[in-house]
């Protein structure tokens, strides 16, 4: 997220959770969606572009199909369906292969295309980001997945009865998606046969500060060293007077708070998203133990990978489209989720003046949002890590510094058949949903395997109980 969380912008614009998706179908249809599900006035009636695609690289000529997939599209565009093809899979790929089920992918509201004010000058107002939530996202889903099962039952000649599904569904997500995936199966546990949270970040946190003392631990010795010294360094330069860091990234005095939280944000994401072998051995330990610039090896690399112009605050302020999806992240944090990370006392990676009131200052800065903490109300109506139910497999990593606020092998009273907690280097942040490598570590492997018995029960289960 911007929080070092969801939607990582890198320079190339690849989004790292469609990494390897290469050869699903990218052809996009849209569905008419309701602006407004909980309205009681003439909203109601309002509705807009909702895209989607739709893979069905894997089902077999002839064959009734009984099963759907459908995955979540979280804080970013979606450029294709998930699944791969028969040869080139990921694992809801696999199960769709063994299931003859085709795969759905909704973007998500506010995010990429479906803009629901695309017509307005400024599509990203505050007045208009009040429908951008979890739970109008969750309302989206029910009405697509009604929908789109009643065109199969009608097409497949089946008796179609509002208000029941035809078809078995499995919905899937990762990182904020996830949380969304076990969310909506627990809110409507009708609809679905099984899900899948992939790193799902269902407990809403107002301060984060183990973001900093968790990097210290996975970044290892001496890359954890190097890393706080370019750190320090950066800023001890920076307050100097110098601006060679600052102009590097194309950023100003002006707000140095919030370049220091992009130095911060940025490099975390290299043990989020699973590239700490590249950022550590074949990088900073080597100049480390060269006794080599460590700090310009550092930004060298950020600036490589990452740009810091979606952090600025007069950006986040800006309420038309842009590429960037920032804006829309940081109301939902502000709003619903909030996941702050200040800097903590100890073992803090980040400048000091990163504070909770700098996160608060942003929110108001950008949206006029004058807020505290927006977290209870979501966990009362969530339930944080109560959301387990026993149709949904939760798979977190111990990279990942999401894992913290996840359902693993530490949360109390859910059975292990339902969680996948494992320890691999460069397992990053949703990696159980990319493509299958050859070289993937075999603990990654044997958590994919577990993933589709898990689902297989479900689904025979749900054959039984229909």
């Amino acid at each position: 997220m911007l929080f070092a969380h969801l939607t990582l912008q890198i320079i190339q614009g690849q989004n790292k959770l469609n990494s390897g998706r290469f050869e699903a179908p990218n052809e996009a249809k849209i569905f008419k969606q309701r602006l407004d599900h909980f309205a009681f006035n003439q909203n109601y009636l309002k509705s807009f572009d909702q895209r989607y695609f739709v893979n069905e690289n894997f089902l077999k000529e002839g064959v009734t199909v009984d099963t759907a997939i459908i995955e979540i599209g979280g804080e970013g565009t979606v450029s294709r369906a998930p699944g791969g093809t028969t040869t080139n899979f990921d694992v809801l790929g696999e199960i769709a292969m063994k299931y003859n089920a085709p795969i759905f992918e909704l973007e998500h509201r506010f995010y990429g295309e479906s803009q629901p004010f695309a017509e307005s000058e400024t599509p990203l107002a505050s007045e208009n980001l009040k429908y951008l939530s979890s739970r109008h996202a969750i309302a989206d889903l029910v009405n697509f997945i009604y929908q789109t099962d009643k065109q199969y039952c009608i097409a497949q000649g089946k008796t179609y009865i509002p208000g029941k599904t035809c078809l078995r569904w499995m919905i899937a997500g990762g990182s904020y998606a996830g949380a969304v995936s076990a969310w909506i199966t627990q809110q409507h546990p009708h609809l679905f046969a099984a899900s899948i949270s992939s790193s799902g970040v269902v407990d809403a946190h107002y301060e984060l500060p183990e973001f900093d003392s968790h990097t210290y631990a996975a970044a290892g010795t001496p890359c954890a060293q190097a890393y706080t010294l370019a750190m320090r360094q950066i800023e001890q330069v920076t307050e100097s007077g110098s601006d060679k860091y600052l102009n590097l990234f194309k950023a100003t005095r002006e707000h140095l708070s919030d370049f220091y939280y992009f130095i911060a944000d940025s490099s975390l994401m290299v043990f989020q998203y699973g590239d700490w072998n590249t950022f550590c051995p074949q990088n900073l330990n080597t100049v480390w133990k060269q006794s080599g610039d460590v700090t310009e090896a550092f930004v060298q690399y950020l600036a490589q990978n990452y740009e810091y112009a979606g952090y600025d605050r007069d950006s986040l302020k800006k309420d038309v489209k842009t590429s960037s999806m920032f804006r829309q992240w940081w109301y939902q944090t502000c709003t619903e989720v909030a996941y702050y990370q200040p800097a903590p006392v100890m073992n803090s990676i980040r400048s000091k003046m990163v504070t909770t009131e700098w996160h608060l200052d942003i929110c108001k800065y950008a949206f006029g949002l004058d807020l505290m903490n927006p977290t209870e109300r979501t966990n009362n109506y969530y339930g944080n890590t109560l959301v387990y139910g026993p149709d949904t497999y939760f798979s977190n990593f111990w990279q990942d510094v999401w894992h913290i606020v996840g359902v693993t092998a530490e949360t109390k009273n859910v059975p292990k058949e339902n969680v996948g907690y494992i320890n691999c280097r460069d397992c990053g942040h949703c990696v159980d949903l990319h493509v299958y490598k050859a070289q993937d570590p075999q603990s990654l492997k044997d958590m994919r395997k577990d993933e589709v018995a898990f689902v297989s029960k479900r689904f025979d289960d749900w054959a039984k109980r229909v």
